[in-house]
């Protein structure tokens, strides 16, 4: 087998070619991140990117920015899901969306006018730079006592 490889020529051989009937969207593979300049875009930024773009293509019915600027809403999660979600993240349910933006302490507006819409402090309309310094909340462990406690004291009873 290492004779083969010793005269494998890899000049001859020729990159993938992407389907011409793929979206114009750049895809960037964990292997080519490695090593470039520009690594995989954020939950953040992939979101703040997506609702630029729905705004361009006059999607905003489905999902936009706020009136003012510094929180979004989905307004049909139905269509969200099936049009636009699988274009822009690789979660394919609302619910696995909605976990991303809890992870990136988004949090949900209740009541008022802007009742149903998320929000970030540094997740701004026209605020890009802004938006890729949203970090990631770390997962602590969750205690295991609580059911031992719990265990023990019917036990007891």
């Amino acid at each position: 087998m290492t004779v083969f490889l010793k005269n494998l020529d890899l000049s001859k051989i020729k990159p993938a070619r992407r389907r011409s009937g793929s979206k114009s969207k750049k895809s960037i593979t964990k292997k080519e991140s490695k090593g470039s300049a520009a690594p995989l875009a954020s939950f953040p930024t992939k979101l703040y990117q997506m609702l630029q773009e729905v705004e361009r293509q006059g999607l905003d019915a489905i999902v936009s920015w706020q009136h003012d600027g510094r929180s979004f809403r989905v307004h049909k999660p139905e269509k969200f899901v099936s049009d636009i979600l699988p274009s822009y993240f690789r979660c394919s349910k609302m619910k696995s969306f909605q976990r991303q933006l809890n992870f990136y302490k988004f949090h949900r507006i209740i009541g008022g006018p802007l009742d149903g819409s998320y929000a970030h402090p540094h997740f701004i309309k026209g605020e890009e730079e802004m938006a890729k310094k949203i970090r990631r909340q770390e997962l602590s462990p969750q205690p295991a006592t609580s059911t031992l406690e719990h265990d023990d004291q019917s036990q007891h009873s």
